[in-house]
């Protein structure tokens, strides 16, 4: 396993995550909404959800479901390596 950190334009350019109707990012898929998580669960399986963290008052957004400190899911059009622990910071 591979530990790494992108900056949000190689994540943006790498993943291409989910735009919102406006065209900006990111597209908050929300757990309290049923459409959502089916969105959310399809996408899993592929390994393209990566999840924003808060992680001490620090914003993270990492590969995979999590569940603790998670605000919201984000759905990548391009998956991840799962044998990869990958977290994206602020630039």
């Amino acid at each position: 396993m591979a530990y790494r950190t992108l900056t949000d334009d190689a994540f943006i350019a790498q993943y291409r995550p989910e735009r919102n109707a406006d065209g900006s990012l990111y597209r908050q898929r929300d757990f309290s909404n049923a459409a959502d998580m089916r969105a959310v669960d399809a996408a899993r399986a592929e390994h393209r959800v990566w999840t924003m963290l808060d992680v001490d008052g620090t914003l993270v957004l990492s590969a995979g479901c999590h569940v603790v400190n998670r605000l919201y899911y984000v759905i990548c059009a391009v998956p991840f390596d799962p044998a990869d622990e990958l977290d994206v910071m602020e630039d």
